[in-house]
């Protein structure tokens, strides 16, 4: 393997060897040098391979970590627990626990619990083993404050691991004694109670108050787990009501737009909210935690491939469209989606159909509160009589609880043999399309469905080969230009050798009688480096500094005997 690798070395080092101009006689010596720094790029890439690889294997241990405070609502001078629960692939070694210390606030009353358990399951036919440790901290706070930035470290297995930040809220007890007589509620809202993953639901944080309230801010938004969301308003929204005959205040002070897809764990945490109020000319302020809850998420009814996630109570139209130009036939098939549900923020490119005889491109969307339309244009890819075939579209309807399959029936047209020519012509990719609707006038390049993330793939793999060749170059270019720069002493010598015949001995001899003893050691010193400048023996001893410096001596006798080269 390694003698092939050097011939491969070998080979490379030839083909630039023309490339680079590099000087027949010193070829070898070059290739010996490019071999080994060509190899060392080689065994250094494989380390960083190995390290991207290991990298993923540690990877694959997949640490967990979650906290969890009990209770929810912390008090002065009373006792909580924090949880920290950790779950891995591997087993768990804690090596060191969080530090509460730097934390003026919190006091830890009793030594940490730690307990743990494994748990085994069989997955396509492999054991799959997970490891569970739980960690209890007992703390008591010591005055009320809102810690904003809890961050807890700890090292597991060896390494160390930075838990998330998180706030956390401590009352004091006469606060919350104050509230009660407020005649303040707080109420949590969720739009439909029950929902069906993938189906919006509006959850709403509110405050009713027979107070006018000065000012309100949000400590820490709730977090979300198992779901997407968007939050919807940007500004706490104030208006008076009636309620019971009375005039109330109603603040919605945080509102989101909720979407499940976890069935067994969506839910969201809590959110803390100060609030101020004038009593008595003096400004108060109340602090206060809507808790955590979790969403009731109902499984859906058995499905096939026809469902693309439209839940709602709507009626579907279609329509099919024939259109004649110049050098092409195509259809414009059109489905309309008409009623109530997700279906503004469903992604619609998820319906899909296969129809064996046309080329299918789009759909272009248009949307409203109320109306979906999708068209589709379907060009032939042959003459004579074409099938629609036939399409399924399933929706969840929210009224029956059940799937409702609607039908659009197969068809049957005729593509004439007279089109046969333009339709060979034809590439079935128009550059644009313009189609216009009552509410949108839309132009959309059909070649965008070609993926980009390949072509960025492609592009990259190219410069990084490209980048790879000209670092190969460079380093060829600085070694021979090196090179060339010490064996100029080559080119003096055999131009002084030459001129005065000293392979003969005799002339050599004659030509030494000549000099001083200094000058007699110069020229005998540079016939020996001439002699041995390849020899692999010698060679390991002649360093470029040495030829430079002799080179150099060279070229002063030359000067100072007049010599004409």
């Amino acid at each position: 393997m390694k003698n092939l690798l050097v011939k491969i070395m070998k080979d490379i080092g030839n083909s630039f060897k023309i490339f680079c101009f590099i000087p027949l006689n010193s070829t070898r010596n070059i290739i010996n040098k490019l071999e080994v720094h060509l190899f060392s790029i080689f065994f250094i890439l494989m380390l960083i391979f190995l390290f991207s690889f290991q990298i993923n294997i540690n990877a694959g241990e997949n640490i967990l970590f979650s906290i969890q405070v009990e209770p929810l609502t912390i008090h002065v001078d009373e006792v909580f627990q924090l949880i920290i629960s950790i779950e891995s692939s591997n087993r768990i070694d804690i090596d060191k626990l969080p530090d509460f210390s730097q934390y003026k606030s919190l006091q830890l009353v009793q030594p940490p619990i730690i307990d743990g358990f494994v748990e085994s399951n069989i997955i396509n036919y492999q054991i799959k083993t997970r490891y569970v440790k739980r960690i209890i901290f007992n703390l008591k706070a010591n005055e009320s404050n809102m810690i904003t930035e809890l961050s807890l470290s700890m090292i597991v297995n060896g390494k160390t691991h930075v838990l998330k930040s998180f706030s956390l809220p401590i009352y004091d007890k006469k606060i919350e004694e104050e509230q009660t007589n407020l005649e303040t509620f707080f109420i949590n809202n969720i739009n439909p109670e029950k929902v069906y993953p993938g189906q919006p639901a509006i959850c709403e944080w509110i405050i009713y108050s027979k107070r006018d309230l000065t000012d309100i801010h949000i400590l820490k938004q709730p977090d979300i787990y198992g779901c997407t969301f968007q939050k919807i308003n940007s500004n706490i929204e104030k208006e008076l009501i009636s309620l019971f005959n009375e005039q109330i205040y109603k603040y919605t002070i945080y509102k989101a737009l909720i979407f499940p897809i976890d069935i067994n764990d969506a839910k969201y945490g809590q959110l803390y909210v100060s609030f101020y109020f004038e009593e008595n000319h003096e400004i108060k302020e109340v602090k206060y935690s809507y808790p955590a809850k979790k969403l009731n998420v109902k499984k859906l009814p058995d499905f096939d491939s026809s469902f693309f996630g439209l839940i709602g109570n709507y009626r579907i139209d279609y329509s099919y469209k024939r259109i004649e130009e110049e050098n092409s036939i195509y259809y414009q098939m059109e489905i309309i989606f008409s009623g109530t549900g997700n279906h503004q923020y469903l992604d619609f490119t998820k319906l899909k159909f296969v129809q064996q005889n046309w080329n299918i491109f789009g759909p272009l969307i248009y949307k409203d509160d109320s109306v979906t339309k999708l068209t589709y244009l379907l060009y032939p890819n042959k003459y004579g009589a074409l099938i629609f075939n036939e399409v399924d579209i399933s929706i969840l309807n929210l009224e029956t609880e059940s799937m409702e399959k609607f039908v659009i029936p197969p068809s049957m047209v005729i593509i004439n043999q007279d089109v046969e020519q333009a339709l060979k012509g034809y590439q079935f990719i128009p550059s644009s399309i313009n189609v216009s609707y009552k509410f949108i006038e839309e132009k959309r390049d059909y070649l965008s469905i070609i993926p980009i993330s390949w072509f960025i793939l492609y592009s990259f793999i190219a410069l990084m080969l490209s980048f790879s060749l000209w670092l190969v170059h460079l380093l060829v270019v600085k070694i021979s230009t090196a090179r060339r720069k010490s064996l100029s002493f080559e080119n003096l010598w055999l131009k002084l050798s030459s001129k005065y015949d000293f392979s003969n001995e005799k002339n050599l001899n004659n030509f030494l009688e000549n000099l001083n003893k200094k000058e007699r050691q110069l020229i005998l010193t540079s016939q020996f480096i001439y002699q041995n400048l390849f020899s692999e023996n010698v060679n390991k001893k002649i360093t470029t500094q040495k030829i430079k410096h002799l080179n150099k001596n060279l070229k002063r006798f030359i000067k100072i005997k007049k010599i004409k080269l």
